[in-house]
């Protein structure tokens, strides 16, 4: 269903491009972007803002209910027809090739009850170094995992109640996968997953440390990393093509 919505709009957005290739700002209707976008508005206004705060205006395909919901966070691809007018609350008015929407959760504690729901199985990254960042109050983690693509697998972001911090006082957060009894090991899938961090949120303060662990197949391929979360004065983060043709849908 989510790869429909791909194909039905980009069906759309064919007829549109057929007729021309260049609009009035110079923009090519060839050239196509895919980013992430949320919606931070009423969805009956059709604006989708990325996570380096520029908003976009869905000018085309017009006349479609797209079934956004407040909140949503979704891969985006889009084409930019034209600049707004500098008095205007939108930066472009774009045309929606197509979305898919990301999976979003928040932070879980894990307790001796739910620690076998939670799950200890494997995951690993391509890149450890930029597959795990924060952008827009999220912990985003684009992580490989072994399994079927049929299979439903679970991923969660968990402060363990008995060890919350470390000795330092840092606290300690856990990516822990759950696969479900899958057998399967080959070949590796990918998953993106959007961890919501406001929670972490304390008053009167504006940022906040803290460490994120996951273990791998091998110890090569455990992680750990620190982080700061600056939350009062969030920086935009750089608008940047990615690629999510290979993205599973079997993860939960």
């Amino acid at each position: 269903m989510k790869n429909l919505k791909f194909i039905m709009i980009l069906m759309l957005a064919g007829l549109i491009s057929h007729s021309c290739s260049d609009d009035d700002d110079g923009y090519s209707l060839n050239d196509m972007w895919l980013t992430i976008g949320n919606i931070e508005d009423d969805p009956s206004t059709n604006i989708i803002t990325t996570d380096g705060g520029t908003k976009l205006f869905i000018s085309a395909p017009a006349g479609l209910d797209h079934g956004f919901e407040l909140g949503d966070r979704m891969f985006i691809n889009f084409t930019i027809l034209g600049d707004a007018e500098e008095e205007e609350t939108v930066d472009h008015y774009v045309l929606l090739n197509g979305y898919n929407k990301i999976l979003t959760k928040e932070i879980v504690e894990l307790t001796e009850e739910n620690e076998e729901e939670i799950g200890h199985d494997p995951l690993w990254f391509k890149n450890q170094s930029e597959n795990v960042y924060i952008a827009n109050h999220y912990l985003n983690v684009d992580f490989m995992y072994e399994g079927a693509p049929w299979h439903t697998h679970y991923i969660n972001l968990v402060s363990d109640e008995n060890a919350p911090t470390n000795e330092e006082g840092i606290p300690v957060l856990e990516i822990r996968h759950n696969a479900n009894g899958d057998e399967y090991t080959t070949p590796p899938l990918r998953a993106f997953v959007s961890f919501d961090l406001k929670q972490l949120q304390e008053p009167g303060k504006t940022e906040i440390t803290f460490i994120v662990k996951s273990n791998g197949r091998t110890e090569s391929e455990n992680f750990e990393k620190t982080f700061t979360y600056q939350y009062d004065d969030v920086e935009p983060t750089p608008m940047k093509n990615m690629v999510i043709d290979d993205l599973s849908n079997s993860m939960e």
